[in-house]
């Protein structure tokens, strides 16, 4: 069906800019800890082979992006840890009536770890028995219909369905949202009337539902304050309450952005959802060479719905957070620097989240602290160093999960389609479980060529 969607692209090819990039990337490794094991380690060399081709097109009225990857992996030693993935990811957009009507297709095949509470491999490879391929497809029509002036209505949904082979339960998600007012088409005052609704079902489960109505409204003070707000009504049922019957609230969100030159932007922000209280505060510095963003949030999630609206990005294999359909608070301040100089650049990124599941009255706090230096030794010459680490705590504070990666890799091109590389990897975990403690050790070299 996808590829039926994606040959139909060449309707319009004459006004679409189509780029289409393939090759293979390639590496050979050395480990000291194949079986990721906490007692007995045993060291081997593998292939990684990962053919890879990209798609894009960007018409008129069509757009298209697709990237499948193969993963083929060969052991020395343990051939029975021999393995082939694939990795399909396609988006389509279709503008069905000029200015009016548009829908929107996301498919995607990909691996993902059932329980992060299992040894998981540093190197990114999804296999044996932790693992489960995951189906993906989401169809979201969206469009407006002019009234007056500035003044129409807008609408939009999303249909979406998350398929796991085995160990997790499959997800599907409707959304619905409709909108009476200027939709941001004025130049000062904006003002709308919305409805929107959500059904999320998870396995056998009971639904999970909410609906809400609101009326919102935006308006610019003197070119550079922008004040924002809206006002509603919310219910909700979750599949985990056992009397299935809905809670119901006014809710409302109001904050004002300012910006204290073309340069430094600052934001703040609060209001109350149907469980907890909200709150947000942004500060943006941006430089030619230097950006500076500082942020931190305090908001309600519903599990089910926050994984299905991640689940275009790529999922890290040991983040924390529960499989099941619960809301839980969140708290969550960032902080990211990024420094580019003539040779050098250095990203600094530092988080903490605080989660609190309402349903289990329990608590997880997550620290996470990442940095990355690249030097350019000359114009095609290269080297990147990477720390990361984040620790998994509950509530008194007690240290559940450790664990930090190391890398550092050169690299070198050679000509326009062939880049050559070597370096290590380490990594380190430190659970509170005996299955989580555990280390490996990577060196590697390897290429990439392009077609």
């Amino acid at each position: 069906m996808i590829l039926a969607a994606f040959i139909t692209c060449s309707v319009d090819a004459s006004a679409a800019k189509i780029d289409l990039d393939a090759g293979v990337y390639s590496e050979l490794l050395w480990t000291d800890n194949v079986d990721i094991s906490v007692i007995r380690r045993d060291s081997d060399t593998y292939l990684l082979v990962n053919p890879y081709i990209r798609f894009s097109r960007d018409g008129n009225r069509i757009k298209a992006n697709m990237d499948y990857q193969a993963k083929a992996t060969v052991y020395s030693q343990h051939s029975g840890m021999n393995d082939l993935q694939h990795m399909f990811r396609g988006d389509l957009g279709i503008e069905i009536i000029r200015d009016r009507f548009f829908t929107d297709v996301y498919v995607a095949q990909e691996s993902e770890v059932i329980n992060a509470n299992e040894a998981i491999s540093f190197d990114g490879l999804f296999y044996g028995a932790n693992t489960t391929e995951k189906y993906t497809a989401q169809v979201s029509p969206r469009g407006s219909i002019p009234i007056t002036g500035d003044v129409g209505i807008d609408f939009s949904s999303k249909h979406g369905k998350i398929i796991y082979d085995h160990g997790i339960d499959n997800i599907e998600e409707h959304q619905a949202y409709a909108s009476l007012g200027t939709g941001g088409r004025s130049a000062k005052f904006n003002w709308g009337v919305n409805a929107s609704k959500q059904y999320t079902q998870t396995g056998n489960d009971y639904p999970s539902e909410y609906e809400q109505i609101d009326v919102s409204a935006s308006y610019p003070f003197f070119s550079r304050i922008m004040l924002n707000g809206k006002i509603g009504e919310k219910r909700e049922v979750l599949s985990s309450y056992i009397n299935r019957s809905w809670d119901r609230d006014v809710v409302w969100q109001g904050s004002l952005i300012y910006a204290l030159s073309n340069k430094t932007r600052f934001e703040i922000g609060g209001g109350k959802d149907l469980y907890s209280d909200l709150a947000h505060v942004s500060f943006s510095h941006v430089l030619p060479r230097s950006v500076f963003l500082a942020n931190y949030t305090q908001s309600e999630v519903t599990q089910l719905t926050d994984d299905l609206k991640n689940s275009t990005e790529k999922q890290v294999p040991y983040k924390f957070g529960r499989p099941l359909n619960d809301i839980y608070e969140q708290k969550k301040g960032t902080v990211n620097w990024k420094l580019t100089g003539v040779k050098n650049t250095v990203n600094v990124n530092l988080s903490g989240e605080e989660r609190f599941y309402r349903n289990l009255g329990e608590t997880e706090i997550l620290l996470d602290a990442n940095l990355v230096w690249q030097h350019k030794i000359s114009g095609r010459s290269n080297i990147v160093a990477n720390i990361d680490w984040w620790r998994l705590m509950d509530r008194s504070a007690r240290r559940l999960d450790d664990m930090t990666l190391y890398s550092l890799k050169y690299d070198r091109k050679i000509g326009t389609k062939t880049k050559w590389f070597t370096g290590v990897k380490a990594g380190i975990r430190d659970g509170t479980q005996a299955a989580l403690e555990y280390k490996e050790f990577m060196f590697l070299i390897g290429a990439e060529l392009k077609y």
